[in-house]
């Protein structure tokens, strides 16, 4: 008896998604017949339209990528189903997905001198606010901080000044360090010679 294909994947589908994200979704569908075909749907009026669609590849896998569009605050009813000349032979149940407003992103890093100490790395960052009345807001703060490092004997080892809507680069030694400004806070890990992406967060009610 042949086998039915099916479809598992790694990671379940996000119950929020926002403007201009690219969303990956990825992967496998065992038992596929040849020339198979990932696709995520989305339901439109009674039917599913591709959103977007990628050929198997080894070991049926697949990993597919959509850039979510606008509007803002709706909902999008979503699966992931297997296409074989263009006939549904699997899909995931479908999942309801609210869109959230665009994610806005501190200003790039400033990158570290070029005379860096040996021993040393650098840590680059912003300080974001996330969340609020759902689907909530994931966006760079707006004023001027200071941010305070400390070490793992919570000893402060660096502070520098962080214009409004804008990212910070500061160079320590490795090591591990926590991060703290404005209303938010992070910490991370430094190693010699590498940059390490540490960002801190205001969690809103």
């Amino acid at each position: 008896m042949t086998a039915t294909p099916a479809i598992a994947l790694s990671a379940p589908l996000p119950s929020v998604v926002r403007v201009n994200q690219e969303l990956g979704v990825s992967g496998r569908v065992s038992d596929a017949p040849p020339r198979t075909r990932a696709a995520l749907e989305e339901l439109q009026s009674g039917s599913w339209h591709v959103l977007a669609k990628v050929r198997l590849g080894k070991h049926e896998r697949f990993a597919l990528t959509w850039e979510v569009t606008g509007p803002a605050y709706r909902s999008l009813t979503l699966r992931v189903a297997a296409l074989r000349h263009h006939s549904v032979i699997a899909a995931t149940p479908s999942h309801t997905s609210t869109v959230g407003p665009a994610a806005v992103y501190c200003a790039p890093p400033v990158p570290p001198a070029t005379n860096i100490p040996v021993g040393d790395g650098w840590i680059e960052g912003g300080l974001y606010g996330e969340g609020g009345a759902y689907p909530g807001v994931y966006e760079c703060i707006t004023y001027a901080y200071t941010l305070t490092v400390t070490d793992s004997s919570g000893s402060v080892v660096a502070t520098q000044q962080v214009a409004p809507k804008h990212s910070y680069t500061i160079v320590l030694p490795a090591g591990s360090y926590t991060l703290r400004g404005g209303c938010g806070s992070g910490s991370g890990t430094v190693t010699a010679g590498k940059q390490s992406d540490v960002n801190m967060y205001c969690l809103y009610p």
